[in-house]
């Protein structure tokens, strides 16, 4: 009897958090289509110009999160330094966690690899439509990006989500 109320419980729990998970990434979604034509700024993350990890960020401590963090300094050409390593990675992997690429969803990030750096990211905000927003040097502004443009599509490495628990250290 014990086992049988401790295993509902763990269900119950279970689908509460993925009940809260999936309100969480919608939320992200939304913020980010809030974010179009926002300028490029390097290491902006506000609505005044955001660079793509300050996408992000931005986007996080709008919706209350993340209110104490900092990126860390990078140049602007950071991408283009030997071993310059996965600076988007280190930085994602203390708010969220990475997710196989075809369980991803709205307000989920995927991972570019230009170059030999996983050097870009954006947040998906129509799963359906492979649709993203990212804020983009060449275009000096936050749009939209069709994820199946081959452009994006076979430079696709990795998926984040963001966790609460994780972003919660933070506040």
């Amino acid at each position: 009897m014990n086992h049988t109320l401790s295993t509902k419980n763990e269900e119950r729990s279970t689908r509460a958090n993925l009940a809260i998970t999936l309100a969480l990434q919608e939320a992200f979604a939304l913020e980010a289509r809030r974010w179009i034509e926002v300028k490029y700024r390097h290491r902006g993350t506000t609505m005044n110009g955001a660079d793509c990890t300050g996408l992000l960020i931005g986007i996080a401590q709008r919706l209350g999160y993340l209110r104490n963090y900092e990126l860390r300094m990078y140049p602007k050409d950071w991408n283009l330094h030997a071993g310059a390593g996965n600076y988007i990675c280190e930085e994602l992997e203390k708010v969220g966690d990475q997710i196989p690429n075809n369980e991803c969803g709205n307000g989920d990030i995927p991972i570019f690899r230009f170059g030999k750096c996983l050097a870009h990211a954006g947040i998906i905000v129509d799963m359906s439509k492979r649709l993203m927003v990212h804020s983009f040097l060449t275009s000096r502004r936050c749009e939209y990006a069709i994820l199946r443009n081959s452009i994006w599509s076979k430079r696709w490495i990795k998926t984040y989500r963001f966790s609460s628990e994780k972003m919660a250290k933070y506040n």
